[in-house]
């Protein structure tokens, strides 16, 4: 029998199909948008931690390429709408920056709904139904900051006394009700400009928590630091655009959020939490001298926030969930 030959044209189309048979698959790429310059303790603790273990359920078939330090976006407040628009697939939020969408996730910082970054994390996953309704995009980590510590150039605050009619910065205006209830003259910033304002005057304090102290170099520009003002820190999140989720493989899906959730969050609160110590340590040695409120001056400034605390129960939000509704669910009512 004689054998028919393959032309040289089916032969190098046979070999081409089997070299992209053997080719590995190209892994996807996903990018992640974050203000945070790469020192800040939230960017390995959320940031690439995220990025890490996304690549690690994946088995590096979906990975993340983190942009620190604000190289797609510098500013906070701009990170949601940006993510909204496609500008990039995951970002860092602050949601106290754009107050009025996030009435349910910022119920968090009203005072008496928790006392500490890890209450307050699972404060926010306990009402997650509710902020759901709020967010137009994919949530992956919800977690908040220690409560603030208050940072004093020229005045030390000893007691409530010692509020009355102090410029104090505080990171967004549904804050701005409970410092004024207290006495202090409340203004917005954002936390990249503190401590410049703090160094020239322009506020005469900084609410903000101890691991900032480092962070942001406070120790360089403040002389004390008040302990024990009844105010509560402040919800962050890692957000997906719904157009990039909903664009993945359902595969791809179960691996964002095996990434994801409650447990991820709770777990950059642990990685994140030697900071604070960190910063009051720093303050210590840099001369700083560190004031703990007294129980008496606390109860106080407590009694006098309750006032607004009903006033924000009493409120209703865009979405039909009132004050009160989030206020109890985040305490687990």
């Amino acid at each position: 029998m004689t054998k028919r030959l393959l032309s040289l044209p089916a032969l190098a189309g046979i070999l081409a199909a089997t070299l992209l048979s053997a080719a590995p698959v190209q892994a996807k790429e996903l990018t992640l948008a974050s203000p945070l310059p790469p020192g800040h303790r939230f960017t390995p603790s959320y940031i690439q931690a995220y990025a890490d273990k996304l690549n690690e359920v994946s088995g590096g078939k979906l990975t993340v390429k983190v942009f620190n330090g604000g190289s797609l976006n510098p500013s906070i407040p701009k990170q949601y709408s940006m993510l909204l628009d496609g500008v990039f697939d995951i970002a860092f939020v602050a949601p106290i920056y754009t107050a009025p969408v996030f009435p349910t996730t910022n119920t968090v910082s009203v005072p008496g709904v928790c006392d500490s970054a890890e209450s307050c994390t699972k404060s926010l996953w306990r009402a997650y139904p509710l902020i759901e309704k709020e967010t137009n995009a994919k949530i992956l980590a919800m977690w908040t900051n220690e409560s603030p510590a208050l940072i004093t150039k020229g005045k030390a605050v000893r007691s409530s006394a010692d509020m009355q009619n102090i410029k104090v910065r505080i990171s967004g205006p549904s804050e701005a009700p409970y410092w004024s209830a207290m006495g202090a003259a409340p203004v917005s910033q954002e936390v990249t400009e503190i401590n410049q304002n703090l160094a020239n005057g322009v506020i005469d304090a900084i609410a903000v928590d101890p691991a900032s102290i480092v962070s942001f170099k406070l120790n360089e520009v403040g002389k004390f630091v008040t302990l024990g003002i009844p105010a509560q820190g402040i919800a962050f999140s890692l957000m997906m655009s719904k157009q990039t989720y909903g664009a993945l493989t359902a595969q791809e899906r179960q691996w964002v959020d095996a990434a994801a959730g409650e447990a991820f969050s709770l777990a950059g609160v642990k990685r994140a939490s030697a900071a604070d110590q960190l910063g009051l340590d720093v303050a210590k040695k840099s001369g700083m001298e560190i004031i703990q409120l007294s129980a008496d001056e606390i109860r106080r400034l407590t009694a006098a926030v309750d006032p607004e605390v009903q006033k924000f129960r009493a409120q209703k939000f865009r979405t039909g969930v009132t004050g009160a509704q989030a206020y109890d669910m985040m305490k687990g009512k």
